[in-house]
This record gives C-alpha cells, structure tokens and sequence, in this order.
C-alpha cells in the first residue's frame, strides 16, 4: 500500500527572492538562513555567537517582516533586553522566505 501526500509535509523551497541589506543588494534561496547569505557576500551585518544570544546581529526590518520565519526561542528572551524597536529581528535566527529590506540595528 502506498502512502499519500500528506497535506502537512512540506516541499523544499527554492524559489529566488530578493534580499536588500542596507545598500547591498542580493538574490537568496527562499528558505535560506540569513547568515548563509552573509557568510558569502560582504554586508553590513556583522556577527559573533551566530547562535542569537549576544545580539551582535541585532537589524531593524524595513520591508518584508512576514517574509521571515518565526521569532525563535532565543529572540523572544534576547530582544526585549536589546532594543524596544518592535522591527527588531537578529539576522543569525531567521530564514528568508520571500523579499526583504533590512538595516543594521546599533
């Protein structure tokens, strides 16, 4: 017996998406951790646990806020400490998954 998609699973994403980091601009996979697209291009972003728990990455979002994951575990506990800026996302917790616009947070 086979078994049928189910609707819960989940496809991988692949699409292209545009990514604005300050004045860089770039193409991501949709899906795509942040970080990674840092990791290969030069930003403005920095980083240093790259774990969400030093805020080293702390950004502001401009556009696109619904086009990243989740706030994750760790930014719920670390932002309020951080900032009261309610844009504030840390670039090492979130994946891209449609176009996005955002600044360094210092």
């Amino acid at each position: 017996m086979s078994e049928a998609a189910s609707p819960e699973r989940t496809t991988e994403l692949t699409a292209d998406v545009a990514v604005r980091i300050g004045d860089v601009r770039l193409t991501a996979r949709q899906g795509q951790r942040l970080i990674e697209l840092c990791d290969t291009h030069i930003t403005p972003l920095h980083f240093c646990c790259r774990a969400g728990s030093c805020g080293t990455c702390l950004m502001r979002v401009l556009e696109g806020a619904d086009n990243l994951s989740p706030i994750t575990d760790n930014e719920e506990i670390l932002l309020p400490e951080l900032t009261e800026d309610p844009d504030a996302r840390l670039a090492c917790q979130v994946r891209i998954l449609g176009p996005i616009n955002v600044v360094p947070l210092d």
